[in-house]
């Protein structure tokens, strides 16, 4: 091996010396952990307050009639029925949670022919005609027709249970008070004996709830259309004072429709006022580091 060859060598074997010397003290030297880069993720969104409308119709009935008056003459109700109502509503509400809807509703429920027929026992002052004698008892009727319309208001909890094919089922009920006022309320006798009376008209205030069910449908960011079915509750309603015919012959308490409730039937919409609320959180995520040596 000539000078030159050992020279080069030895240089060689130096450099390779302090590389792996170089390496050994990086090696040595700890690293930071790598730093966390945090990306916002959008949560579904939620919240806005919105106004809403509904149409519909109320399959209604009741619990029965009663007439202080005429329970005292031994007397009761055999037959009652009443209408369809014809529903328009309007509110506003708020979505508190993805799946939580809080609502203040009002609404009227169109005026229904209601109707009824009495029986009690009747003690004849005259022969003729259904009296056999005078002293005979017998049953007699009055036919009773008139109308009622409520007006209520409601405070609503909704549950939206889920997304299913763009539809959007949801459960509720409600609680709040109705208005209902008898009016128009007549009575007369069909038989030969003939008689009536008219009544006047009164309003009252009942507590009032329910409990509903239906499906929305999303047909874009502000507006839902809905289809659902509610059981509610009215209360009670009471009529004013019977005055016989001729007027002014004999007065009678009113009468008293017990337990009205209805079977509703609803169409509606639902239209955000103002853009819904996206909440941010934010998850970690690890960037891959990159080191220059």
């Amino acid at each position: 091996m000539t000078r030159v060859s050992r020279t080069i060598v030895a240089g060689t074997a130096a450099l390779l010396a302090s590389a792996g010397l170089a390496l050994a003290a990086d090696m040595a030297i700890p690293y930071p952990e790598p730093p966390v880069v945090e990306e916002p993720i959008i949560a579904p969104m939620f919240g806005g307050w919105y106004i809403r409308g509904d149409v519909g119709v109320g399959i209604t009935g009741n619990d029965g009639w009663e007439m202080h008056d005429l329970a005292i003459a031994g007397g009761r109700f055999v037959t009652d029925d009443m209408g369809d109502a014809l529903i328009v509503g309007a509110g506003v509400g708020y979505r508190i949670h993805e799946r939580v809807r809080l609502e203040i509703t009002g609404e009227y429920r169109g005026s229904i022919g209601i109707s009824a027929t009495d029986q009690y026992k009747y003690t004849c002052t005259f022969a003729g005609g259904s009296c056999p004698a005078i002293g005979a008892v017998i049953d007699r009727n009055n036919m009773w027709e008139g109308e009622l319309s409520s007006t209520v208001v409601m405070a609503n909890g909704l549950f939206d249970i889920g997304e299913f094919k763009g539809l959007r089922p949801f459960v509720g009920g409600g609680v709040g008070m109705a208005y209902n006022r008898i009016h128009g309320l007549r009575d007369f006798d069909p038989s030969d004996l003939g008689g009536g009376g008219i009544v006047n008209d009164k309003g009252k205030w009942n507590f009032a709830w329910a409990l509903q069910a239906g499906v929305g449908y999303e047909v874009n960011e502000r507006l839902t259309l809905e289809a659902g079915y509610r059981y509610i509750n009215l209360g009670d309603a009471e009529s004013g004072t019977v005055r016989c015919l001729p007027v002014g012959s004999c007065t009678y308490q009113g009468l008293k429709i017990k337990d009205i409730d209805s079977h509703d039937l609803r169409l509606g919409m639902r239209w955000l006022l103002d853009a819904p609320v996206a909440v941010e959180r934010v998850e970690p995520n690890f960037a891959p580091i990159i080191r220059k040596y």
